[in-house]
């Protein structure tokens, strides 16, 4: 149960943490950084769907057994 919790923070940092970096290479605009980012990007785009997807599935779960 708390797991849960712990996991659905960390996956929310994780996402806030991206939004950042990718704040930060639009900021910076080096193309080095946007080349490796991309590359980044392709793999994560799947991790970032998996986790929404759980999100999606775990909130209800979680609401559920707290109320």
């Amino acid at each position: 149960m708390l797991l849960l919790l712990l996991l659905l923070m960390l996956l929310v940092m994780l996402l806030v943490l991206l939004v950042v970096v990718l704040m930060v290479a639009v900021t910076v605009g080096g193309s080095v950084f946007q080349i490796i980012l991309m590359k980044f990007a392709v793999h994560l785009l799947p991790l970032i769907y998996a986790a929404t997807v759980y999100t999606c599935r775990v909130v209800p779960m979680v609401k559920r057994v707290i109320v």
